[in-house]
């Protein structure tokens, strides 16, 4: 299931109904990239609830839609990955009524399998589930970004 307002499954504290302010935007942003990316290293398929049937990835280049065919993309990649967080930006997503928040992050990923440290960047669209207070990834966007 989701986990502190994220995916649809576990309830989440109830939050005002007008559009989140940038500080509870941050907030959210801050928990969700948590949260992502804890659960990407140990347990990948607990993700899926993040995802919906429209929800878009882009992965280095090779685009899927939906929830499944995400977790499809995302078990490609050597199970013991280690994620660390360089950076983090966070703004309101202007085309969803201010609703929605754009996260993007950089960072370096561990393979296990491998001791080369890769750098990626990640943009994520966030955006409310109707009638809760339950968040999912509308858009996902993940690049590994050449050191040549």
């Amino acid at each position: 299931g989701g986990f502190g307002g994220f995916g649809g499954s576990m309830p989440a504290q109830p939050r005002p109904a007008q559009p989140a302010q940038p500080a509870n935007q941050q907030q959210v942003a801050e928990a969700f990239i948590s949260f992502y990316y804890r659960t990407y290293d140990s347990n990948r398929a607990q993700l899926a609830s993040l995802y919906t049937a429209q929800s878009r990835m882009s992965f280095d280049g090779e685009t899927v839609v939906g929830a499944r065919a995400i977790l499809q993309r995302l078990t490609k990649v050597p199970q013991q990955v280690e994620h660390r967080l360089t950076s983090m930006d966070v703004q309101p997503a202007s085309n969803s009524g201010g609703k929605g928040i754009l996260v993007h992050v950089t960072g370096i990923m561990y393979v296990h399998a491998s001791k080369t440290p890769m750098k990626y960047s990640q943009v994520f669209q966030l955006m409310p589930h109707t009638g809760t207070s339950n968040w999912y990834i509308q858009n996902d966007f993940f690049r590994l970004i050449s050191n040549n």
